[in-house]
């Protein structure tokens, strides 16, 4: 088994919040990386943009990239 992590979204943390409970709806696990957030607690600054990746499971991919273009076409 493969236990690669594909990212399958990136766009603003408001966005991810939709997806994450998506695939959660799904029963896809997922990880979220917020750039935005990561900047802040380490001092740094960031641009406006997209700051949030959301990663799946590669045996999700498919299933989870369909689940998110449904949900960002409503």
């Amino acid at each position: 088994m493969d236990d690669k992590l594909i990212m399958i979204f990136e766009g603003s943390d408001v966005d991810a919040a939709l997806v994450k409970e998506v695939l959660k709806e799904a029963d896809i696990d997922s990880s979220l990386r917020n750039k935005k957030m990561e900047a802040a607690h380490a001092g740094f600054g960031y641009s406006s943009g997209a700051t949030c990746e959301i990663y799946v499971h590669s045996d999700n991919e498919k299933r989870a990239k369909q689940l998110v273009k449904e949900a960002m076409d409503r």
